[in-house]
């Protein structure tokens, strides 16, 4: 995007979105080849201690500890229900199953919450809008509900249910010293802060379809929109699993998939005819993004690269200063005068050296931007093709390779792999020659340098 700016502001036709594959596509084969010959030999053999999590069984790990075989059901009080004033447990004995039992052929009385949300006792009388909590049957449970006349709300608690979307899904939380939810009365079907829980857990042991008062160490399961689970864990619980890692690698593509290609087709389609600038292009696919929610606007904003943004703005106005103010061409005149009248090659191969070697300790697009003025400068001076030196610092930019602060690529891997701050060079030297090798041989096929 830059050299393709800069191209068009130098008076240049700028580049085809295609056009930078002609050394895109040799430049990847090299490396391939030169990661496969060298890498064995030259990378160091270590073993990663900060591997990323794997969460690819995630949901039969949890259906495994928590042992997920209930059915949990919410049942609200009607205006004319015949449980008006019928004592709970009375309600659910009459209906030929007790108290505390959890046989598959009988209905379990979990709770019960007055419509005001109060959890109350199994002698409670029942008044409308108040909430049974039961275990049990789905035909059991359905029959209670139609001869007590309540509503039925069936809470969604085994493996075969949909435990894990895009939008919602599991979580485990702990209760942490000093937690606010100390002493909180929690079950298994209870509703809480746009959660559901599935189960409670103390001493690593099912706590069972009752009431419990949550104490430090306390481990809950529960079910709700990924956004609710955030906000229980920053109100002083503490989640197991990332729920972040978890939505990642657990939950499939969804019906905004083909949406979001659509998308994509209609940006490339806009780039590769140039009917719009690229940055208008990027904005429109982006904007369609949102409305059309593929992407969910909470989301937008923390996709955005802020740190990224604000460097990329600081720099144009030093880009720009760089060429009006004549020190770009302060800078260039040594390099044309070591130049002289000799091959162009020399040219590129000085501005490759000086782009890569920026790029070891700034980031790419700051060391692009720095460099473009001086670049564009030596290559007028020296009668050399302002494409083909535009196209090498692009290249040479991109050359990131010797140290893990040169681009965030090469940290993201750097604990994963298990690298040291000195690994880096040993391969990178050797792929940048390579690179620099195809930058001599292909850029003069295609953007001829005189």
């Amino acid at each position: 995007m830059l050299v393709y700016d800069a191209s068009r502001a130098y008076g240049g036709p700028g580049f085809g979105y295609f056009e930078f594959a002609l050394v895109g596509v040799p430049l990847v084969l090299v490396t391939i080849r030169v990661a496969v010959a060298f890498g064995p030999r030259l990378l160091p053999d270590r073993e990663s201690t900060t591997l990323p999590s794997d969460f690819s069984d995630y949901l039969p790990r949890i259906v495994d500890h928590w042992g997920l075989d209930r059915r949990l059901f919410r049942l609200t009080v009607g205006e004319r229900s015949a449980a008006i004033n019928v004592p709970a447990r009375d309600l659910v004995a009459a209906h030929g199953a007790g108290t505390g039992s959890s046989a598959g052929d009988q209905l379990t009385l979990v709770t019960t919450q007055t419509h005001g949300g109060r959890i109350a006792d199994d002698h409670h009388r029942l008044e409308p809008g108040d909430v049974l909590v039961v275990e049990g049957d789905d035909e059991i449970v359905a029959a209670f509900a139609d001869h007590a006349g309540c509503s039925i709300e069936h809470l969604v608690t085994r493996p075969d249910d949909d435990l894990l979307g895009r939008d919602s899904g599991l979580a485990e939380l702990v209760i942490p010293p000093r937690s606010n939810w100390l002493g909180v009365k929690a079950f298994p079907g209870l509703s809480v802060a746009g959660v559901t829980v599935l189960s409670v857990h103390r001493m690593n042991a099912d706590a069972g379809p009752r009431v419990v008062e949550l104490s430090q160490g306390d481990t809950i399961l529960v079910r709700g929109q990924w956004s609710a689970i955030d906000r229980l864990t920053a109100s002083g619980m503490l989640v197991v699993d990332s729920t972040e890692d978890v939505r990642r690698q657990t939950v499939a593509l969804d019906r905004s998939a083909p949406r979001a290609l659509a998308v994509l087709a209609a940006m490339v389609g806009l780039l590769v005819t140039g009917i719009v600038p690229p940055a208008v292009a990027a904005l429109l696919a982006a904007l369609a993004m949102v409305a059309l929610r593929v992407v969910r606007t909470d989301l937008v904003y923390r996709a955005i690269p802020w740190q990224t943004i604000i460097v990329i703005g600081a720099l144009i106005p030093l880009s720009t200063a760089i060429q009006t103010s004549g020190a770009a061409e302060q800078i260039a005149t040594p390099i044309v005068d070591v130049v002289g009248s000799h091959s162009p090659y020399l040219l590129l191969s000085l501005l490759f050296v000086l782009t890569a070697l920026l790029g070891q300790f700034i980031s790419n697009v700051a060391t692009v931007l720095v460099v473009i003025p001086i670049a564009v400068a030596a290559a007028v001076d020296s009668g050399v093709s302002v494409q083909a030196t535009l196209i090498l610092v692009a290249l040479a930019g991109a050359a990131s390779l010797l140290t893990p602060i040169a681009t965030p690529a090469n940290m993201i891997v750097m604990h994963p792999g298990g690298y040291r701050f000195s690994d880096y060079w040993r391969l990178g030297i050797v792929t940048m020659v390579a690179w620099f090798v195809v930058a001599m041989v292909v850029i003069p096929l295609w953007w001829p340098l005189g």
